[in-house]
């Protein structure tokens, strides 16, 4: 699964090229699903139940279109805070399809050992969130924005505890010790890559 700042990078990727009127509730809904992980990890079973998800792929996509369908008001309400939630869940789905792989095999040439790869990922995926939070993407586009979104709902998550989650991510407080973390692999092409693969899914789920 990705980290909160490649959602919110490659949820900025997508609302470049989707309806998104309101990208502040969009952004909101890109790290929705994520609420349940507030106070740390939360069990598997709360994860799966937030994110509709399935240890098959196709299930789960079929869990997100029956999803859409069951909530086509909450949809027409608030469209945007929709679709970011939404995309948040082809994200997931996006990334460990195509951009892991790429990320494992870069860490295989560096040395990592099979069995400590799934561990040794969040070392790259923390240290690319300390580099992005510097970005522009995220101070002059994705922050001021998100900052003045609402919840509108929860979804799948507790609306008040997606406010509060709001606030731990403005506060950067998601954000890995600086002296913990090594990673440099994650690249540009793995994130445009990951929202390519999202639209593609994204037409999966209006059919």
């Amino acid at each position: 699964m990705p980290s909160t700042m490649i959602h919110l990078v490659v949820a900025n990727e997508i609302s470049k090229k989707i309806d998104v009127k309101d990208s502040g509730q969009f952004y909101l809904g890109a790290i929705a699903p994520d609420t349940v992980n507030l106070n740390g990890k939360a069990s598997k079973e709360v994860r799966y139940s937030a994110h509709l998800r399935s240890v098959d792929v196709d299930e789960w996509i079929e869990n997100i279109v029956a999803f859409t369908k069951e909530n086509e008001q909450v949809k027409q309400a608030y469209p945007d805070f929709f679709k970011g939630f939404i995309i948040h869940l082809l994200t997931d789905i996006a990334w460990d399809k195509v951009a892991q792989p790429i990320l494992f095999e870069a860490m295989r040439q560096n040395g990592v050992l099979e069995d400590k790869l799934n561990d040794e990922k969040w070392n790259e995926l923390l240290s690319f969130d300390r580099k992005a939070v510097k970005s522009d993407i995220w101070t002059k586009e994705i922050c001021p924005l998100l900052a003045n979104a609402y919840a509108p709902c929860g979804l799948t998550v507790d609306k008040d505890r997606l406010e509060e989650y709001k606030r731990f991510v403005l506060n950067s407080e998601f954000l890995a010790s600086p002296d913990k973390l090594t990673g440099e692999l994650i690249t540009d092409d793995m994130i445009a890559d990951t929202a390519s693969e999202v639209l593609k899914l994204l037409t999966r789920i209006k059919k």
